[in-house]
C-alpha cells in the first residue's frame, strides 16, 4: 500500500500516452512565444490606443465647432444695413422714420462690432470687398426716385424693414447650422434685436 501523500511515479510509457497534445494557447497571439513577441504586441496595443484616442479627440473638439465663413452673409448683411440706415435717417422727415433709421443703424453697428470679433476669434477676417457684397444699387435708385417724388420717408421705413427681414433670415440660417456656444449667442441675441426693430 502506498503513502497518501507520495506522488505517483511517471510511468516509462508517458511519452506514448500524452503524444499530440497540442499546448495550451495564448488569449492574445504571440504572447505565449519568446520576451521579444510579447513586447512587440504591447507597442502595436499601445500605438492602437493613442491613435484611437486622438482620433477621438479630433472628433470631439470639432463638434460644434465654429465657422467663420457662415458668418460671411450675416456681416455683409450688417455693412449694407448699416449704409443705407444711415443715409435714411441723414435725409428723412419723419421724426418716426429719422428714429427707426438711427436705432437700426446704432443697433447693427454693434451687432457687426460682435460679429467681427468673434470672426478674428476664429483667427480669420473678412475683407472691405467681402463686407461691401450685399451692397444693392437698386435700393439707391428706389430712394432717389422716392426723394424727386416726396416719397422718401415712406420708401426709407419700407427699405429697412426689408432690409431686416432679410439680414433675420440670414441669421437664422446661420443659427441652423452647427455652431459653438458663440457663435449661437451671438446669433440668438442679433435675432432677438432685429425682432424688436421690426416691431417698431
Amino acid at each position: 500500500m502506498q503513502p497518501e501523500n507520495q506522488q505517483p511515479q511517471p510511468s516509462p510509457y508517458d511519452f506514448i500516452l500524452n503524444h499530440g497534445e497540442p499546448a495550451p494557447k495564448s488569449v492574445l497571439p504571440g504572447t505565449g512565444g519568446s520576451k521579444k513577441m510579447r513586447i512587440l504586441v504591447v507597442i502595436i496595443l499601445g500605438l492602437v490606443l493613442i491613435i484611437g484616442g486622438f482620433v477621438a479627440f479630433t472628433w470631439l473638439t470639432s463638434i460644434g465647432k465654429s465657422s467663420a465663413k457662415d458668418l460671411l452673409d450675416p456681416a455683409q448683411k450688417q455693412t449694407e444695413i448699416i449704409r443705407v440706415s444711415g443715409l435714411i435717417s441723414q435725409k428723412a422727415k419723419d421724426p418716426a422714420t429719422i428714429a427707426l433709421a438711427k436705432t437700426t443703424e446704432l443697433s447693427v453697428i454693434t451687432q457687426q462690432k460682435d460679429t467681427l470679433a468673434l470672426v478674428k476669434k476664429l483667427k480669420t477676417s473678412f475683407t472691405i470687398q467681402q463686407l461691401n457684397g450685399a451692397k444693392g444699387t437698386k435700393t439707391d435708385q428706389i430712394l432717389q426716385t422716392a426723394e424727386q417724388n416726396n416719397r422718401y420717408d415712406e420708401a426709407g421705413t419700407s427699405i429697412i424693414k426689408q432690409l431686416l427681414t432679410d439680414y433675420k433670415k440670414s441669421l437664422e440660417t446661420a443659427l441652423s447650422k452647427n455652431k459653438s456656444i458663440d457663435q449661437k449667442q451671438l446669433l440668438e441675441s442679433s435675432i432677438q434685436q432685429v425682432s424688436l426693430l421690426l416691431g417698431q
